[in-house]
């Protein structure tokens, strides 16, 4: 023999363990870091956006209607070929899902 050791069934059995405890270690880590960015655990790594789409209406094949949430004010904005524009504030009106320009 020429004095190289042949790895045992310890060695096996530590390189698993090893391996055990990485694999458990890396799947807890991607479900927190799931949880996180769903928001579900009360902070985000996603900062909330201030500004929200709250409704679209196509009006054809180049242009639309949005319904625009912004620090808690709607806006009516118009997207088409020339691009964006915006058409106005809506103000809520008593009514099922009424509103009204400003």
């Amino acid at each position: 023999m020429t004095g190289v050791a042949t790895p045992g069934l310890a060695d096996l059995l530590s390189v698993m363990g090893s391996l055990s405890i990485i694999l458990v270690l890396l799947a807890i880590s991607a479900y927190v870091v799931k949880m996180l960015r769903s928001g579900r655990l009360g902070y985000s790594l996603l900062a909330p956006s201030p500004i929200q789409i709250i409704a679209s209406r196509s009006l054809g094949r180049q242009s639309s209607l949005l319904i625009v949430e912004v620090r808690g004010t709607q806006f009516l904005v118009g997207s088409g070929r020339a691009g964006i524009a915006a058409i106005g504030a809506l103000n809520p009106v008593s009514g099922a899902g009424a509103v009204e320009l400003k």
